[in-house]
């Protein structure tokens, strides 16, 4: 993995496309997503039947090829009721929040959607469910992949793009910044990474966004 790679990882371009669509909303509903997508750093258990993955022709309409060819694996893969429990929980663990500070700005709920995202409490719940589904079926598409294809995330892999993570976090102590963060929730999210670079070479991809230069 190069170092554009990793760069684009920590920026995270779906929390870039969140903030221009929901802000805190979405933000917070990804925190509850990866509540339950690093509970055992792998959900692949998730999917039924893994869709077609290889010899597609995507068509990515603006939207960087990996996202694009994930979700197209994502519409062909079928998802058993773990699927359904799971987003249950996400969505439910992303709402207490919301909740949570509603009732500490002492207003009810609609009040709080009203005011802060100009939404009825429908219209929100509607969002923050469609944008986990989203989110879990691709992470369980890529776990899925990986392990087909037995494609990892090695030591040697991490302990290159090491200095890169610890400059993104503000850490320059790599004990300390070994023992303050999650390692794995980092290999595991590069290791999606990876898969879905893999999946570009392995399908067809047309108007995709060009990436950006670090």
């Amino acid at each position: 993995m190069c170092v554009r790679e990793v760069l684009r990882f920590m920026k995270k371009p779906a929390i870039r496309k969140w903030l221009l669509i929901g802000g805190t909303v979405l933000i917070i509903v990804l925190g509850a997503v990866f509540a339950v997508l690093y509970r055992d750093y792998s959900n692949s258990h998730l999917v039924t039947r893994l869709g077609k993955y290889r010899g597609l022709t995507v068509d990515a309409g603006g939207k960087e090829a990996e996202d694009a060819v994930a979700e197209a694996v994502a519409a062909k893969t079928r998802f058993g009721r773990k699927f359904d429990k799971e987003l249950e929980k996400a969505v439910e663990d992303a709402m207490k929040v919301f909740t949570a500070e509603a009732e500490y700005l002492e207003q009810d709920m609609a009040t709080y959607l009203r005011e802060k995202y100009n939404m009825t409490e429908e219209e929100f719940r509607s969002k923050v469910e469609r944008t986990t589904r989203e989110e879990l079926e691709i992470s369980a598409v890529l776990h899925a992949i990986a392990e087909k294809e037995k494609i990892t995330f090695s030591d040697e892999e991490l302990d290159r793009v090491m200095p890169y993570l610890m400059e993104a976090y503000g850490y320059i102590d790599e004990t300390q910044f070994a023992r303050e963060v999650d390692l794995e929730q980092i290999r595991d999210e590069l290791l999606l990474e990876k898969v879905a670079a893999y999946l570009v070479t392995q399908n067809t991809v047309v108007n995709a966004k060009t990436s950006e230069t670090e």
